[in-house]
């Protein structure tokens, strides 16, 4: 494939015949063609790498330093400056504010493919997500997958696996480098030179290395910064200008946060610090001498170690020399002239006198000591605040529960009250630090800041709340009162009644009593005119016997009545329990609802009808049976009410007494059976009509 004859035939973009294999194999071509495409753009890569070799001339003060870098060892590219407070900056950091940190809008020069699986190369320090092979290498790779299969690979030793990443890592930097322009290399040289001085800070003045009574960490750089005044800022911005801040400035008024922090804000900081504790008197100790139970310079006592907050502010002199024998002095890269209050240090450090220091403690002995204290003083602290916050929690209860007993007692009426502010109830209700789904979206300070701006609004309620003081109550309201007086009401109407009651039943005794003696006299009076009587007049007592005689015999025939209803209900009752819903239904959907539609409703609006009713196959069935055994009864009934009504005189009995004795019963009996025939004939007729009806509904005749 890399024959002069087919690279001179490769603008011609035709094969001769008998090399044309389209016909065979229609992939051969496309291979062919994409290897042409890849070797063209191999050669304008090169060619471009070589036209662009001359502007790159400057960076190669920086590629050995990058070449020279492995996972092994990895040493901090800025080195210590001279001890001194404000250093001159060189000339080259001085033009950083032309440099553009802006994201580049122009393509690369050469193609960065991104890859979904990072690779290594000091066992997952660092990350890299780009390709692990180039174009050449996939090129290279793609065509041996058409010959014959490619030898699994062996295993390398540990070593030689090292050595090999560390070649594929300088490779990489140096491409790197090639590739990089020159403000490109300016721009890294910037980052690397702030990031080398801030990590120096960090790791020289932590806690860990120096256990000093104030920190150095951010929030304490972001608090001195923004009290420091305008004039020393814009001096401090002019000698070390936010270059990489510029790009996102252009378009805001907005003034920058006191978090954007370069190095030179930081050891601004530091010196700040040093001078601060210079010119702070220092008490001598052969003065006031103190007890050795009470120093801190005592083995025998563990040393006071406050927490790094920003509220813990000590008043004791510090004991740290601040001498040019005793105190790192860090370097103010700063090419011009600094502030008046930044400029005077090494003079007025100079005309410090000498004062006397008092020895601290051997270094083992803190070492020692010291995590021990500390660990139980944070223990304790944490003690504190759990006791604090479980206070706190069983106040908000309480108060949520007097809260509710108050509008509890809101709906009895007339009982006045004064509920609490419903702010002052949602703040003792609602923790102010606890992370909710509402606080959850910020992270990092400004978390921090939103748990203190809410704290401090608690604050302002409480102390609005117990500001504000309570009007002054009016009278208490007996809200018995009412009550009290009505029912005394009350009890006096009874009381008159109950003596009208007594007076009236004191009367009716006496009338009673009267009625008493009047029917004694009457019994006795009624019993001496019977016996008078019976003896005189014999009929009265047979009147009487024929009376009590005719009584019986009705009894008789009203206790047969009753047994007949009775066996008459016992039977009906049981259908009618079983089968009355049934029947009750079909009267209301087959015959009441088609012909009150209005009145079934109540509406003027007529219901609606949309379907036939619903009923199982059983139930049709009966239906269906049931029509035609009514039709059969009928005709049946009718034609024995015609045979009965023929022979109406009982012509066929040949004994005139006993015609005439039945006749009366015979005739009845022709009446209740015309009757039956009447109500079965209208029940057939109903059905019919009902038949009749729906039909029509179906057909859409009837609407």
């Amino acid at each position: 494939m890399g024959s002069p004859n087919l690279e001179q035939d490769a603008n011609v973009g035709v094969f001769s015949n008998e090399y044309d294999l389209a016909h065979e194999d229609p992939r051969i071509l496309l291979d062919v063609q994409r290897a042409l495409k890849l070797k063209a753009r191999r050669e304008a890569r090169l060619k471009r790498e070589q036209s662009a070799s001359p502007q790159h001339g400057i960076g190669t003060s920086i590629s050995p330093e990058l070449a020279h870098a492995s996972w092994r060892s990895r040493l901090p590219a800025v080195s210590s400056p001279p001890a001194s407070p404000t250093p001159p900056r060189t000339a080259s950091i001085s033009t950083t504010s032309d440099i553009d940190f802006s994201p580049a809008k122009g393509g690369p020069s050469s193609t960065d493919y991104s890859h979904p699986v990072p690779t290594s190369l000091d066992n997952g320090k660092t990350l890299d997500w780009g390709s692990p092979y180039t174009d050449d290498d996939k090129s290279d790779k793609r065509w041996p997958l058409i010959g014959k299969r490619k030898e699994r690979d062996k295993i390398l030793p540990l070593n030689a696996l090292a050595e090999q990443q560390e070649t594929i890592y300088r490779e990489k930097l140096e491409k790197m480098t090639t590739v990089m322009s020159v403000q490109t290399q300016r721009k890294a040289a910037i980052t690397r030179e702030q990031l080398g001085r801030r990590y120096k800070l960090f790791s020289e003045h932590s806690p860990a290395v120096k256990r000093t009574a104030s920190s150095f960490n951010l929030l304490n750089v972001a608090r001195w910064y923004a009290g420091v005044d305008t004039r020393v800022k814009q001096a401090i911005e002019k000698a070390e200008p936010f270059s990489w801040l510029k790009h996102l400035e252009r378009n805001h008024t907005k003034d920058r946060s006191e978090w954007h922090l370069s190095a030179l804000i930081m050891e601004e900081f530091f010196q700040a610090q040093l001078y601060s504790t210079a010119t702070m008197p220092t008490i001598p100790e052969t003065a006031y001498p103190l007890p050795d139970s009470r120093t801190p310079s005592s083995p025998a006592s563990p040393p006071h170690m406050p927490l790094p907050s920003p509220d813990a502010v000590s008043f004791e002199p510090r004991r740290d020399s601040v001498d040019s024998s005793g105190a790192p002095n860090l370097p103010l890269p700063v090419k011009e002239q600094p502030a008046p209050q930044l400029v005077s240090r090494g003079s007025l450090k100079s005309q410090l006198p000498r004062r006397i220091r008092a020895s601290h403690p051997s270094s083992d002995i803190l070492n020692k000591r010291f995590p021990e204290d500390n660990e139980l003083h944070l223990r304790r602290e944490y003690e504190s605040k759990l006791r604090t916050r479980q206070m706190l929690n069983r106040i908000s209860a309480a108060v949520r529960e007097y809260d509710a007993i108050q509008n509890a007692a809101m709906k009895t009426p007339g009982i006045p009250h004064l509920p609490l502010p419903k702010e002052l109830v949602e703040a003792f209700s609602h923790d102010p630090a606890a992370v909710t789904g509402a606080t959850r979206r910020l992270r990092g300070w400004r978390a921090v800041e939103d748990i203190h701006q809410r704290v401090l609004r608690q604050r302002q309620t409480f102390k609005s709340f117990l500001s504000t003081r309570p009007t002054k109550a009016s009278d208490p309201v007996q809200i018995l009162d009412t009550p009290i007086s009505t029912l005394m009401e009350t009890l006096d109407v009874l009381e008159t009644q109950k003596d009208e009651i007594v007076s009236t039943a004191a009367s009716l005794t006496e009338l009673l009593h009267e009625v008493q003696e009047v029917h004694r006299n009457v019994k006795r009076e009624y019993n001496t005119t019977v016996s008078r009587t019976s003896v005189v007049y014999p009929e009265l007592s047979h009147i009487v016997a024929l009376e009590e005689s005719y009584r019986d015999q009705y009894q008789q025939l009203w206790d047969f009545a009753m047994d007949a209803l009775t066996l008459l209900l016992d039977t009906v009752t049981p259908f009618w329990r079983n089968y009355g819903k049934t029947i009750g239904e079909d009267v209301r959907d087959f015959l009441i609802i088609p012909l009150y539609r209005n009145e079934f409703t109540g509406e003027p609006k007529r219901y609606p009808l949309t379907e036939i009713p619903q009923r199982s196959f059983s139930h049709w069935l009966g239906l269906i049976l049931f029509f035609f055994l009514s039709i059969a009864l009928t005709f049946l009934q009718l034609r024995a009410a015609i045979t009965s009504l023929g022979s109406y005189r009982l012509q066929w009995i040949p004994y005139d007494g006993v015609r005439w004795t039945a006749l009366p019963f015979f005739w009845i009996g022709i009446l209740i059976l015309w009757i039956a025939v009447f109500f079965e004939f209208s029940v057939v007729i109903m059905q019919l009509g009902i038949i009749t009806w729906w039909t029509g509904w179906l057909i859409n005749v009837f609407q």
